[in-house]
């Protein structure tokens, strides 16, 4: 009984016959009273009657825009807006030359272990079953910026999860650590005004720590502006149990660099954001 209920006050169809189009089919009737013989029966005069059905039609026409405005009004309060927030990272020390000494770990690296970029749910419902992933979308420019500086190309980095031996082997990895790891589940919820941390991949968190390896890299990228343009994929349900899909394109940040003391600083940001249905 409650479904069939719900489904009638959810399709507008029904309401507005109901309310609308019988009383003014029964108000089209009316007016043949004093005409119709078998009509004559009923008491009262065809203005008599329309005055009456014209005070209900406009009382439900009322009725039926009180309605309208209250249900966008809770749809509204439902509404999840996404938000992603500033990346910023103060003093980074950076080695001075090319190579990393003895071929070991840079000293940033446990640092940059963590990068992450905040979520925010700036709406007023929560969202549910929450994934992302991420993609760049300038890598073969990258790759050929680097690929044109033989002195950069011994320059290694490595963690627990990823070994970037060479720029000339990156997209390799990046193609393995996707094979492996497509989307990024979370669960859980988040709540409205809570912020969930984005960890990003360790195959970006790469190619942010690749100018922070020396000081001369770090110039060729700041006089040559190259940096990583990519996108943050988040799938999730809305407080309507709705698939969504936002998108955020990251293609903004900077390294700031003090030369006295090479203490850095990296900033990341997003441009563009897009949201929308997530039919799978």
């Amino acid at each position: 009984m409650k479904k069939i209920v719900k489904n009638i006050f959810g399709n507008w169809k029904i309401i507005v016959f109901v309310m609308i189009v019988i009383p003014i089919f029964i108000g089209i009737l009316l007016l043949l009273i004093d005409y119709v013989p078998l009509l004559k029966r009923i008491p009262g005069s065809n203005g008599d009657w329309l005055g009456f059905w014209g005070g209900y039609i406009g009382a439900a026409m009322g009725v039926l825009g009180a309605y309208y405005i209250m249900k966008k009004q809770i749809e509204s309060d439902k509404e999840s807006i996404l938000y992603l927030g500033i990346f910023k990272k103060e003093n980074i020390k950076i080695l001075k030359g090319i190579d990393i000494v003895n071929g070991s770990r840079i000293e940033t690296g446990v640092d940059f272990s963590s990068i992450t970029m905040p979520l925010i749910n700036a709406g007023k419902g929560p969202i549910f079953d929450i994934e992302y992933s991420f993609e760049i979308d300038n890598l073969n420019h990258l790759i050929k910026s680097y690929e044109k500086r033989e002195e950069l190309r011994d320059i290694q980095l490595t963690n627990e999860f990823i070994k970037f031996t060479s720029i000339d082997n990156y997209r390799e990895e990046v193609d393995t650590y996707l094979e492996i790891y497509p989307f990024i589940k979370l669960g859980g919820f988040l709540l409205p005004n809570d912020t969930l941390a984005i960890h990003l991949p360790n195959y970006i968190q790469i190619l942010l720590t690749y100018p922070l390896t020396s000081y001369n890299l770090l110039q060729i990228v700041m006089k040559d502006k190259i940096f990583p343009k990519f996108k943050l994929y988040v799938t999730y349900k809305d407080a309507n149990n709705n698939n969504k899909l936002d998108v955020f394109t990251i293609e903004k940040g900077n390294y700031y660099m003090d030369t006295e003391t090479l203490l850095s600083t990296l900033e990341l940001y997003s441009t563009e954001h897009i949201s929308q249905d997530n039919n799978k």
